[in-house]
């Protein structure tokens, strides 16, 4: 996992930033202080499931997963961490007819996931 460590600090001297951005790949993070949005890449060698991911409490996070399976994984991991809106999304190799996605809003309940599995162009 890259980009998390600067939020960590952030996080430790009481600055929240409203939302972060996660990409399931080896995406080089490219931020460098509170005025911009947090980027998290996460490669294919880390577990999701296994992940800690309690330095985004509170926050509302959009994440892209590489696969169904780890969008799936990835959303599991974030609300386990409490983030407070959560929107993960995968698209496979035909767009519209091959996607995974998933929002959820703990202060509203909100929870709405959307699947296209067609195969067929």
């Amino acid at each position: 996992m890259k980009g998390h460590t600067k939020l960590i600090e952030l996080r430790k001297i009481n600055v929240t930033p409203s939302m972060a951005f996660i990409y399931d790949s080896k995406y080089e993070p490219n931020w460098f202080d509170e005025e911009q949005s947090p980027e998290i890449s996460i490669g294919d060698e880390n577990e999701l499931r296994r992940l800690d991911m309690r330095f985004l409490v509170g926050m509302s996070i959009f994440a892209y997963a590489n696969t169904k399976e780890r969008a799936v994984a990835l959303f599991e991991a974030l609300l386990k961490a409490n983030c407070t809106m959560i929107t993960v999304t995968w698209t496979g190799e035909i767009r519209q007819k091959h996607y995974w996605s998933r929002m959820y809003d703990s202060r509203t309940g909100f929870d709405e996931l959307e699947v296209a599995d067609e195969l067929t162009a």
